[in-house]
């Protein structure tokens, strides 16, 4: 079919086992897809000899509902495909089969999918996709600098690939599946939206530079069955503000916080302090951190390498969070520019030396961060219930 300009639309249908190396290279004209192979290979299905080189007016592909695979390079740089619909019978999707598809906006992927190929659905002007519970690995790349606003990641996944969503600017929320147990290597790279991060405590690994570059991120919890945060994990994540440090975490490496210049609170729930790598906590004013550490653990922490360069250790008790005394709420860090952290099961209320209500916090759930950012510096008091406790806002 080598450019066949008059060629128009092309219908595969669910016998071909095969399609050879460059079958419709330079068909300039062709526009539609009717793809009916049920599980199709092929020297065709390789970048090199890529089936549709050329063929650069593609506009609509139609996926036969017996189709199972998508073929790797599928729809490669199809950048006239606005949209495409994946039916249920499809279970894997091919590595880079929507690459650079970069007029799709949105794709819906089934309950059938369990895997989604590197490079899959890298289009710049991607804006939503519903990652489904069937789905097990997102592989590489899966949706590098994509132009995604949240995602929401199954309980079925186990796997989020290295650089699956690195780029993705435009990213302001992600839920992470409770299945989940590696985060790959620059996963979320440079997601300059995202604005907090949850791991969750299936998470064994945070691989290096998973989140380096996040500038936006202001708070993150890592969950207590992290082990290992990797290289450079959370470096120049300059807004960062609050860190919450899970009960396994037993090593952190080089640089993982490197230059996480907002840092104001570590709360570690290691029970002995992390082995840090060089220059972890490296470019970050130690006098500005307070570092939260289990109860009767503080000397430890203060003789641990790295750790010792803190100067404000303190421990988190659970009779001091309860009742630092029995009419005091804990509250940190105290003075403080941004946020704090305190316990309470009651509306919380925010007063000025007037006494009038600066702000409010309605039901809060056990530990609480809120943000004073917008609250002039001077001197408040917070009450809960009975309870009550001086702030000072730097």
């Amino acid at each position: 079919m080598y450019q066949k300009s008059s060629l128009t639309s092309v219908t595969i249908p669910n016998s071909v086992t095969g399609i050879g190396y460059c079958a419709f290279k330079g068909c300039t004209g062709l526009t539609t897809i009717n793809y009916n192979a049920v599980n199709c290979n092929g020297g065709g299905f390789t970048y090199v000899y890529y089936w549709l080189d050329g063929c650069d007016n593609i506009t609509t592909v139609n996926i036969g509902d017996s189709v199972q695979t998508i073929p790797p390079y599928f729809m490669l740089q199809k950048s006239g495909l606005t949209s495409v619909t994946i039916p249920n019978s499809v279970t894997t999707i091919g590595d880079d089969a929507f690459y650079y598809c970069t007029g799709l906006t949105s794709v819906t992927i089934p309950n059938s999918v369990t895997t989604i190929g590197v490079f899959a659905f890298g289009c710049t002007g991607l804006t939503s996709v519903t990652i489904p519970n069937s789905v097990t690995t997102i592989g590489d790349g899966a949706f590098y600098y994509s132009d995604l606003t949240s995602v929401t990641i199954g309980n079925s996944v186990t796997t989020i690939g290295e650089s699956a969503f690195k780029g993705c600017t435009d990213l302001t929320s992600v839920t992470i599946g409770n299945s989940v147990t590696t985060i790959g290597s620059q996963a979320f790279y440079g997601c300059t939206g995202l604005t907090s991060v949850t791991i969750p405590n299936s998470v064994t690994t945070i691989g290096g530079r998973a989140f380096e570059g996040c500038t936006g991120l202001t708070s993150v919890t890592i969950g207590n069955s992290v082990t290992t945060i990797g290289v450079y994990a959370f470096k120049e994540c300059t807004s960062l503000s609050v860190l919450q440090i899970g009960t396994s975490v037993n090593t952190i490496e080089d640089r993982a916080f490197y230059k996480c210049s907002g840092l104001n609170t570590i709360d570690c729930k290691a029970e002995n302090p992390p082995v840090l790598g060089s220059a972890v906590f490296g470019s970050i004013n130690k006098d500005n951190v307070t570092v939260i550490v289990p109860c009767e653990k503080s000397s430890l922490y203060q003789n641990a390498t790295g750790w010792s360069l803190f100067n404000n250790i303190v421990e988190n008790c659970e009779s001091s969070i309860d009742v630092v005394e029995k009419n005091q709420i804990l509250v940190y860090p105290n003075p403080a520019k941004e946020n704090i952290t305190l316990r309470a099961d009651e509306d919380i209320f925010i007063y000025n030396n007037l006494g009038q209500i600066v702000k409010q916090i309605n039901n809060p759930k056990g530990e609480t961060t809120i943000s004073i950012s917008d609250l002039p510096r001077g001197i408040y008091y917070l009450k809960t219930g009975n309870k009550q406790q001086k702030l000072i806002k730097e």
